[in-house]
């Protein structure tokens, strides 16, 4: 061999051990990667599903392998259709699984709303996320992957507090009482129930961004400003939810009187009052007529004493068992005693004989009329009257 041939040959040897080297140095980053890769898929929280491009799985991680029942060993090379099998929680039926669009058409896809995944031992859980397509150096799609997680305590809590805002939403749209929201700064309404508007006569919409003064004049005094906290402060209302008569005002102009009672809450770092109002109309109106009926009441009690008392006669009123209720001052002009003194006693200890005035009682209440009947009562002063 030539000398040159030798020299070409030593340098091919080289050049050839030297991208052997870097071929074993890039399998060994390659490698590297692939376990780094590796390492991050087994420890994040989702769970994840690789196929190549004919949708058959060629990985699971352990959080995939736990929600689908399959390992990565009973899984790898089958179609993903047996592995992850989905279906639409409201009407039961399969739902199309994301990883085969993703495939067709080079896009990410999401995952439908209420979508259950179901496990290989036949047990569910709802799932949400999405899949994305793998490309290759030539930008072709050469498979897929699928990230999704378990949502089923998150969507068993969203639906707890939906379930808990359609409660208090159809207790705020029965009570009776009117029940409106505002922010602290400023007073503006915030909400406004059904009862609310028809105490004021307006739509809700008309009421919501409006100063709550709009609804209680005496706000607009004082620089009030149609905040809520000055009943919660007021001398009246030191604790707050403590009721309070005020005037409210309707759409029409015309005034009512209704009581209001105020709490305090916090939402998001802002300040709201919430207003309790309840319409007293027909509560005024009775009690104006009770009071009417108290004033005739009284003056019935005094006109029935004046004559009870001007009577020239000695009278006393008994209960049926023949006890002393009342008497006038000639009674107790006969009889030596006071009114005082009379009232409690028995009736028939101020006549001469007391089964005679016993009877005459029974005899009343037998007959229920009234019965000339006669006694002789015993004076006072030892005398004794017919």
């Amino acid at each position: 061999m030539k000398a040159t041939d030798k020299i070409a040959a030593a340098l091919v040897l080289e050049n050839q051990m030297e991208m052997n080297k870097q071929l074993q140095q890039a399998n060994l980053t390659l490698q590297l990667s692939e376990e780094k890769l590796a390492v991050t898929l087994n420890s994040i929280g989702d769970a994840v599903i690789a196929t190549d491009a004919e949708a058959h799985v060629t990985f699971l991680n352990p959080v995939a392998e736990q929600l689908t029942g399959w390992t990565q060993a009973e899984a790898a090379g089958r179609p993903v259709d047996d592995i992850f099998h989905i279906i639409n929680q409201e009407t039961r039926q399969p739902s199309a699984i994301p990883i085969m669009k993703a495939l067709a058409h080079g896009t990410i896809q999401g995952l439908a709303n209420h979508t259950v995944l179901i496990a290989r031992d036949g047990s569910e859980c709802a799932i949400a996320d999405s899949c994305a397509p793998i490309r290759g150096r030539d930008d072709q799609v050469v498979g897929a992957v699928l990230v999704f997680r378990d949502v089923t305590e998150e969507y068993a809590t969203q639906q707890a507090l939906r379930d808990s805002a359609a409660l208090i939403q159809t207790i705020l749209n029965t009570v009776v009482d009117g029940i409106i929201t505002l922010h602290a700064r400023g007073g503006i309404i915030e909400t406004v129930n059904p009862a609310a508007e028809r105490m004021f006569g307006y739509l809700s919409e008309e009421l919501i961004g409006q100063n709550f003064s709009l609804l209680i004049p005496e706000l607009n005094q004082d620089q009030r400003n149609g905040s809520l906290e000055y009943y919660s402060a007021s001398a009246e209302s030191r604790a707050i939810g403590l009721g309070r008569e005020v005037v409210g005002r309707r759409k029409d102009g015309s005034v009512f009187p209704m009581e209001i009672a105020v709490s305090e809450m916090w939402l998001g770092g802002q300040r709201y009052f919430t207003g309790i109002l309840r319409d007293i109309t027909l509560r005024k109106r009775v009690e104006t007529e009770r009071a009417q009926l108290d004033q005739r009441l009284s003056d019935h009690q005094l006109y029935t004493r004046s004559l009870f008392e001007s009577n020239i006669d000695a009278l006393m009123t008994t209960d049926p068992s023949g006890i002393i209720t009342d008497a006038n001052k000639q009674m107790a002009a006969l009889t030596g005693c006071t009114r005082e003194e009379l009232i409690g006693t028995p009736f028939k200890h101020y006549f001469t004989d007391p089964e005679r005035a016993e009877a005459g009682i029974k005899l009343v209440l037998d007959e229920q009329k009234v019965t000339d009947y006669e006694l002789t009562a015993s004076a006072g002063n030892g005398g004794e009257t017919v």
